[in-house]
């Protein structure tokens, strides 16, 4: 709770201009989250790069439409790209690749704190977020 209030306090502090206007919406549920740091990779000399991706362990803070906000022990980068598995109390999973947009440590916690910004999302996906968080705002 302490973590989650500290989020919500310094969330107008971040640098996140492609979101400073849109509404943020609050998890009143517990929602699950997969995360994947993705990696990009050179082979040799040629121009063909590979990606890879590490499993990382963290927790969902916030959902909107266009992006979360995320909890982990690892430092981002603005900018890198992470794939997210987010898992809706109804039991809908969300896929989605996200650019982390601002990251924050939480010393109290050891943790980091870090925005993220859908890029690409399934249509059906971000149907199945707008729908959980009208069913939030109605309850």
């Amino acid at each position: 709770r302490d973590l989650f209030e500290w989020v919500q306090q310094h969330k107008g502090e971040v640098d996140a201009r492609e979101m400073r206007h849109e509404k943020r919406r609050v998890i009143r549920h517990n929602c699950k989250v997969s995360i994947e740091m993705l990696l990009r990779m050179s082979s040799g000399r040629s121009n063909d790069w590979s990606v890879d991706s590490i499993a990382l362990k963290g927790r969902l803070l916030d959902l909107s439409p266009g992006g979360a906000a995320l909890m982990t022990r690892e430092r981002f980068e603005t900018g890198q790209e992470l794939r997210l598995a987010i898992q809706l109390p109804n039991s809908s999973m969300v896929n989605a690749v996200a650019i982390i947009r601002w990251t924050k440590e939480v010393p109290e916690s050891g943790a980091y704190a870090s925005g993220v910004q859908f890029k690409s999302v399934a249509d059906k996906d971000q149907h199945r977020i707008t729908e959980f968080l009208e069913s939030i705002e109605r309850s």
